[in-house]
């Protein structure tokens, strides 16, 4: 062998080498990624997956947001709620916080976001729900505060703990009180597939604030909006991942859940909302076969609506609450 031919070698050995250690980094960095968006814990790498005031709030809007959120989240626990346990149809313990309210009309059962807890979604809502007649149960949703589970699903997995949640209400109370599904942002998708799963009869409406149309457009979205890297070059990776993580097929979407939906739906989103833009909402919307409302709240970011538009929000809430339980 000469001198040129070795050396040919070598570089082709040390470039295949190089190629095979970037390659095995990229899939490393995928997997660390994949764990942050879908794992229990609190993500570490902020830059992607770290919730962001959306950029056309002010920032004095977003922090009174948040200041508002937290007290009403304290207000709330101090009530001294009923804590409950049901055992997911994949063995797993999940909690939840009933409300009792005597005389009730109904019962909402809400589902939280992505890494927030059940009494920072909802606190600001809390008291306008009860007030008005309404059982509340909120579902601390799996791999989230002290529901067991180690990855959680976007509303793939979440979906059949919601059945679950609507028969021990039914337990509960009877199968003759309304049940309302109110979920916010993950939650929102959560409750809309659910809705679209065949669920009793007396689940009459779905109050769905800032959801997303697909798991996996959701992830290209905050990717493609956080990182420098093309999300073409590592979508095949990080879906194949997550189907494994969530051993589920996390191909299928919200809007193709609501093609088969025939129980009311009530779609409420920010038009800055640039975490999950709104022209999802508007998609779940055309896929959606049913009786359907579409109010978007002008100026509110990732689920601000209620905050910046509370008498609408619930204007429109007690309008599906009327359709529902109206005599035919």
């Amino acid at each position: 062998m000469n001198k040129s031919t070795k050396r040919k070698i070598i570089i082709g050995t040390s470039v295949v080498t190089a190629c095979a250690l970037t390659s095995a980094s990229a899939y490393l960095m995928l997997q660390m990624v994949a764990d942050a968006v879908l794992k229990r814990e609190k993500p570490k790498l902020h830059k992607i997956t770290k919730r962001q005031k959306d950029e056309n709030l002010e920032q004095s809007v977003f922090d009174k947001f948040e200041e508002d959120k937290r007290i009403a989240a304290e207000k709330l626990n101090k009530k001294n709620l009923e804590e409950i346990s049901i055992t997911s149809q994949d063995d797993l313990k999940l909690v939840g916080h009933w409300w009792q309210c005597e005389n009730a009309k109904r019962t909402v059962i809400c589902f939280h976001g992505w890494h927030v807890t059940w009494d920072y979604d909802f606190g600001l809502s809390a008291d306008f729900l009860h007030d008005n007649d309404c059982n509340i149960l909120f579902a601390e949703q799996r791999a989230h505060g002290n529901s067991e589970g180690e990855y959680t699903g976007f509303g793939l997995l979440e979906r059949y703990d919601c059945l679950d949640w609507i028969s021990w209400v039914n337990e509960r109370c009877g199968n003759e009180l309304p049940i309302y599904l109110y979920g916010l942002s993950m939650g929102a998708a959560t409750v809309l597939m659910a809705a679209s799963s065949n669920p009793p009869a007396n689940v009459k409406g779905v109050i769905a604030d800032s959801a997303f149309s697909s798991a996996r457009e959701i992830w290209q979205h905050v990717f493609e909006k956080n990182s420098r890297i093309p999300y073409n070059r590592v979508e095949t990776i990080f879906n194949t991942t997550a189907d494994k993580k969530l051993h589920t097929d996390t191909s299928y979407t919200v809007s193709e859940a609501l093609e088969s939906c025939d129980v009311p739906v009530l779609l409420i989103h920010g038009t800055d909302d640039d975490i999950i833009p709104v022209e999802m909402a508007y998609e779940n919307y055309n896929s959606c076969p049913s009786h359907k409302r579409m109010y978007a709240v002008e100026g509110a970011g990732h689920c601000m609506n209620y905050f910046m538009d509370k008498s609408g929000c619930e204007s429109e809430i007690k309008k599906l609450w009327e359709r529902c339980e109206s005599p035919d």
